[in-house]
């Protein structure tokens, strides 16, 4: 009775644990069109970032 909840208490905290940090990505083997996808994503945001700060900057202020 007392055996079935230790056996699976790891296994879930493995889970949550690798479910919340993402220091586990790098283990997971991502093929080359995976890290292109990421890269562009990435980039993109980095551009929409830019492009809403320099927004903000030239939006007249009162």
């Amino acid at each position: 009775m007392f055996g079935k909840p230790i056996v699976m208490r790891p296994a879930t905290e493995n889970y949550r644990r690798a479910g919340s940090s993402i220091s586990n990505w790098r283990s997971l083997h991502m093929t080359k069109e995976t890290q292109k996808a990421l890269a562009i994503i990435i980039a993109s945001l980095g551009v929409l970032v830019i492009l809403l700060l320099w927004a903000n900057h030239l939006r007249p202020h009162p």
